[in-house]
């Protein structure tokens, strides 16, 4: 299999640092690698490889009938029987001999090399070669769109597992501020500054944050183990994910739907399919042409009979021969043949059609996505500023005594909220890139 050529961006996820305690002893693993342990490990790949190199073999001249063919054919028989023989003599005394035997036997050995070759087969082997090739082409076409959405699979779950870990660590991180917090506030009670609600609603605050903390935990922790067994590793390996991302540049929409209809995997098909019906017809039309063999063969050939008038038969020489066949009717077999064949290449064109506007459609949607959520992220990351200059500010006054509980915890969800945001659209990003780059053609090179 060709080295994968596979655009992922490069970024760092806003992943807060610091709070994993045993960070640096868990291994982390990159999109690049999982996807590379996934194309080696998949099953459905490696089946379709080895489908794919039986059908490339299966490419040559001899298979589709264009080369002759040589045979050494030999035999030997023994007979013994009895036997009532007359012969006329053409002779007035006698004239009629009779021959009335038991066990007379009978001996013939031959041995013959043959060849034997289509001259004129009205085109048929030229097209059963280009409908081999065909068969190739599909199945290396197939190939590449398993490792294709073998691909778009892994991304989507690798990129996934990255939001939910920046959503641990964000809240690993807010939990942490929040249980200053609640300290915080439980001395200001003991000094009249606070009330019961506020330590009430502080602890509320922790135990949420705590409760959303244990659902994300869950949820990664199922797609992680999905993600093992797609990549071939075992279920319960635990590790953190590297996902990479920098600004794509802008795409003009209208060289990317190009290269959509000449690179899509699934219109290569489809264009290919129209080829093989093309081919098809053809061979179907080949049938109305005659058809002229020849053939050639030296031999030897040796025959005893005990009782028969030619004692023995000893022949050693070549023959050459040649026979034609032209088909005048079939029961119609060869017209309808040939009807459908034309009726399937029509269906073939349809498809095509209808599969460039499906996945032009995909393509312009991916562009649209792509296209909002960089405006997105801008904005979000304007937002993130002010968020983290509002909460250092609240956070300030708030130890200062110039703040609520309550003012403190709304600044510090919205700074949360804002960094998630930020995550989830930057692999959102690298999900989409990735999805377009499918429709493209892009994953892996051509061949």
């Amino acid at each position: 299999m060709k080295p994968l050529r596979f655009i992922v961006m490069a970024f760092a996820c806003v992943m807060t640092t610091g709070i994993w305690g045993q960070k640096d002893k868990i291994k982390t693993m990159t999109l690049e690698e999982a996807i590379a342990m996934g194309l080696e490990n998949n099953k459905r790949i490696q089946v379709q490889g080895i489908r794919t190199e039986i059908a490339a073999k299966n490419v040559y001249l001899g298979n589709a009938g264009l080369l002759p063919t040589v045979n050494v054919i030999g035999s030997a028989q023994y007979s013994e029987n009895q036997s009532d023989i007359t012969i006329r003599t053409f002779q007035p005394n006698p004239p009629i001999v009779n021959f009335d035997e038991d066990g007379v036997v009978s001996e013939t050995i031959s041995a013959v090399v043959q060849a034997d070759y289509q001259l004129i087969g009205g085109f048929a082997g030229k097209y059963r070669y280009r409908l081999l090739k065909n068969e190739s082409e599909v199945f290396q076409l197939q190939q590449r769109a398993i490792i294709e959405e073998t691909v778009v699979n892994i991304t989507a779950l690798f990129t996934e597992i990255g939001k939910l870990q920046s959503r641990e660590e964000l809240l690993l991180e807010n939990i942490a501020i929040t249980t200053k917090r609640l300290v915080r506030v439980e001395d200001r009670k003991q000094f009249g500054q606070a009330t019961g609600l506020d330590v009430l609603r502080a602890k509320t605050d922790l135990n949420q944050e705590n409760n959303a903390l244990d659902d994300v935990k869950v949820i990664k922790s199922n797609l992680l183990k999905q993600l093992n067994v797609t990549i071939g590793l075992p279920p319960e390996e635990e590790y953190r994910v590297s996902v990479s991302y920098e600004l794509p540049e802008e795409m003009e929409n209208e060289k990317v739907l190009n290269e959509i209809k000449t690179g899509n995997t699934a219109i290569l098909l489809a264009n290919l399919g129209i080829e093989v019906a093309q081919n098809q017809i053809g061979l179907n039309s080949s049938a109305f042409l005659p058809k002229l063999n020849v053939f050639a063969n030296y031999g030897y050939f040796n025959q005893q009979n005990d009782v028969q008038q030619l004692a023995e038969i000893e022949n050693l020489g070549f023959v050459l021969g040649a026979s034609l066949r032209f088909n005048v009717f079939n029961g119609s077999k060869t017209r309808r043949d040939l009807q459908s064949s034309k009726l399937n290449k029509e269906a073939q064109e349809l498809d095509l059609k209808d599969l460039e506007e499906q996945t032009i459609t995909l393509g312009l949607q991916e562009l649209t996505s792509l296209a909002t959520l960089g405006e997105q992220l801008r904005r979000e990351t304007d937002n993130l500023v002010t968020f983290e200059e509002t909460f250092e500010r609240t956070q300030e006054r708030f130890f200062n005594g110039q703040a609520t509980n309550i003012d403190l915890n709304d600044s510090q969800n919205a700074l949360l909220n804002a960094r998630i945001s930020v995550n989830d659209i930057k692999l959102d990003m690298v999900q989409r890139l990735v999805n377009l780059n499918s429709l493209q053609g892009k994953i892996i090179p051509l061949d």
